[in-house]
């Protein structure tokens, strides 16, 4: 038996145990694929990647029988690998089971990403632009090399449909290095920063959506708290609602708002996390979060983070793929000496447009272009903002 067929079984044989007399739902085949893609953004520069998955997909319609699953897989294990000309690296494997078993989900991750020129402006409730408001900002003074080696596993219980309670574990070890000549990494740090943390998360999640991967009406709403370890514990709490919907086939409004605040004694590399239910999200700057900057451009014991976007089917293929334009405005700040609040004040604010190319029902790469304070940005995401 290879590597991955045990890996599945032993999987199977755990969720079996642990409720017997719950029927698994109709089993497709598991299939491997492999495939490589590009991606490119400011802090990575340009990356090729390798992927593989070992997957079974969803039965097409749900459990009437006439309504689409809005689910694309039951489950699927991948591992991805990438490299890039700027420094970074990284290899990564995940685990999702959203249909193996009635009632339950089930997510794990776990890699090594080094990121060669992430951002680093400071911890500060405003923060400047570039180049007017930064005194001696020039050459890789706002950037940093950091390394995480993390991993996470979270179990999702549905109590009353759409409601569902998740439970999340992670642990993370963080290195930053600063590059050489002064910075303000330097100013707050020093030369090296290391860090070791733990986290538990519970939180409530409302899922109305239509399809998870694609969505084009429904809620995602979201609220938790989570305590951390650390050099010294922590505690933070997280919300986030998005929102969809279609005035007409083919077009799709989605809107979005997030805050999080935590406590001083949370480590640096936590400030950049909001652990959401279906993934991390890094912030503030980048193709999840606010696409008008880099990755890492600011951010604080609070974050607060809204997004709207238009999206439009050029040409839709059914099943078979499909090319979508869309438009987008995201706002957001960070409070670092303040507490978290709901405020417009030093709210920054960008926007742009991009295309977004579907493959099957499996696959879609979003490019973006946006502008904003610090000028034009490019990134690309391996799925929708939000």
């Amino acid at each position: 038996m290879n590597g991955r067929r045990f890996l599945r079984a032993a999987f199977g044989a755990v969720v079996v145990g642990a409720a017997p007399g719950l029927p698994l739902v109709a089993q497709n085949p598991w299939k491997a694929s492999y495939f490589p893609y590009p991606i490119a953004s400011r802090t990575d520069g340009a990356m090729l990647v390798l992927h593989y998955q070992d997957a079974r997909a969803a039965p097409y319609f749900a459990a009437d029988g006439e309504t689409p699953n809005r689910l694309n897989f039951d489950g699927i294990f991948s591992v991805e690998a990438g490299a890039s000309f700027a420094g970074s690296r990284f290899v990564t494997t995940r685990f999702a089971g959203p249909g193996l078993l009635p009632g339950w989900r089930f997510a794990a991750q776990a890699g090594i990403v080094r990121e060669g020129r992430f951002e680093y402006h400071g911890l500060v409730d405003t923060f400047c632009g570039i180049p007017e408001g930064c005194p001696g900002l020039s050459g890789y003074d706002d950037r940093v090399h950091r390394t995480r080696i993390l991993g996470r596993a979270d179990v999702t219980r549905t109590l009353v449909k759409p409601l569902s309670l998740a439970l999340g574990v992670g642990v993370t070890g963080a290195h930053f290095t600063r590059f050489t000549g002064p910075s303000f990494f330097q100013s707050d740090f020093g030369d090296v920063k290391n860090e070791t943390y733990g986290t538990g998360r519970l939180a409530v999640v409302l899922d109305t959506r239509d399809k998870e991967a694609n969505p084009s009406k429904g809620v995602l709403i979201e609220g938790g708290v989570y305590l951390g370890v650390g050099d010294s514990s922590f505690t933070g709490g997280y919300f986030s609602a998005r929102g969809y919907v279609s005035p007409r086939a083919g077009t799709v409004i989605a809107a979005r708002v997030l805050g999080r605040a935590m406590e001083r004694a949370a480590p640096l590399d936590a400030r950049y996390t909001v652990p959401l239910w279906e993934a991390d999200l890094s912030v503030l700057g980048g193709a999840e979060s606010h696409r008008a900057f880099a990755r890492g451009r600011f951010t604080g014991r609070g974050v607060l983070l809204g997004g709207l976007e238009l999206r439009h089917d050029l040409l839709n293929a059914g099943d078979f793929g499909g090319i979508t334009l869309f438009g987008f405005v995201d706002a957001g700040r960070a409070f670092e000496d303040a507490s978290f609040r709901l405020t417009t004040h030093d709210l920054q604010v960008g926007g742009g447009g991009g295309v977004a190319l579907r493959i099957l029902r499996t696959a879609l790469f979003a490019f973006n272009f946006a502008g904003g304070p610090d000028g034009f940005n490019f990134s690309m995401g391996t799925g929708w903002t939000f």
